[in-house]
């Protein structure tokens, strides 16, 4: 399970506390879950990435997200 991303290192309290329910549940599932607040995933030099309207990513941010999580689904599914 992939919690929510956020545009910047300071995430609203709303954000985190989702990141905290989906974290949750894929603890009570036995998931796996990633966290894209806590490694930054549109911080620093990838906060170009997010579009002009300042929440959604542009299209080279969802090229960076699917970067991001392509390779761990492969890894749940046993392709390296």
């Amino acid at each position: 399970m992939i919690g929510p991303p956020w545009v910047n290192g300071s995430p609203p309290a709303s954000i985190v506390a989702d990141r905290d329910v989906v974290q949750a549940a894929a603890q009570a599932a036995g998931a796996t879950f990633v966290d894209p607040l806590r490694e930054g995933w549109f911080t620093g030099p990838y906060a170009s990435l997010i579009g002009s309207d300042g929440v959604h990513p542009t299209d080279a941010g969802h090229r960076h997200l699917a970067d991001l999580i392509l390779p761990r689904i492969a890894q749940a599914l046993g392709r390296r």
